[in-house]
């Protein structure tokens, strides 16, 4: 699925930061026909341009993804007085980015990467335990499992999660989490602070990708 707003979104950081298309074509070390084509919307980068055009721009990967219709006359005409967002998410609108090397799709379900909490879909793959990432970090994290099942790792224990099945733990514990069996798991995430895409982008960063 494509990240929604995402080209128009690089490009007024861009703008913003007085860079040429030639120049974060430079920094990022792509083409600039390839920056012209994720500006135009008519290409949907990969992980790793994207995690280089958000360096390239010095942003994080949660900020290069506030890419929403902020909608104003939407937010007055509601009453919402100075939100600067529609506070619904679409089920064919929603922000989401594949991590094929660990066979990841990720999914935000809410409008903004700006607030106290991060909730999101993760569809996890089959994967082996080697393969799998281990994260800590501070906040706290739930888990809900709406399809398949889920092998959690907290600390030195094992957590089997069949659907409607919830978790909640402190992410400062080492954790990591897998789908038992071949068919994927899909999994609400709830999270605060909001961290998963960053964590993850500098995981594969430190693994190559």
């Amino acid at each position: 699925m494509p990240i929604d707003g995402l080209g128009p979104q690089i490009r007024a950081h861009r703008l913003k930061r007085r860079i040429t298309g030639t120049e974060l074509a430079r920094r990022a070390q792509v083409t600039k026909g390839l920056i012209s084509q994720i500006e135009r919307g008519t290409t949907v980068p990969s992980l790793d341009v994207l995690s280089r055009i958000a360096v390239a721009l010095d942003m994080s990967m949660a900020q290069l993804m506030e890419a929403v219709d902020a909608g104003p006359d939407y937010a007055t005409s509601a009453g919402l007085g100075a939100l600067p967002y529609d506070p619904v998410v679409r089920v064919d609108r929603r922000r989401s980015v594949g991590f094929p090397k660990i066979n990841q799709v990720y999914e935000s379900l809410t409008p903004t990467l700006a607030g106290p909490i991060e909730f999101s879909i993760l569809h996890i793959g089959p994967l082996s335990a080697e393969a799998t990432l281990t994260y800590r970090h501070q906040g706290q994290e739930c888990l809900l499992i709406l399809e398949g099942a889920l092998v959690v790792t907290l600390g030195d224990r094992q957590f089997h999660l069949n659907v409607g099945d919830s978790m909640a733990y402190p992410s400062t514990i080492p954790h990591s989490y897998r789908c038992a069996g071949e068919a994927p798991a899909v999994v609400v995430m709830a999270e605060t602070p909001p961290a998963f895409l960053d964590l993850l982008s500098a995981h594969l960063e430190g693994q190559g990708r």
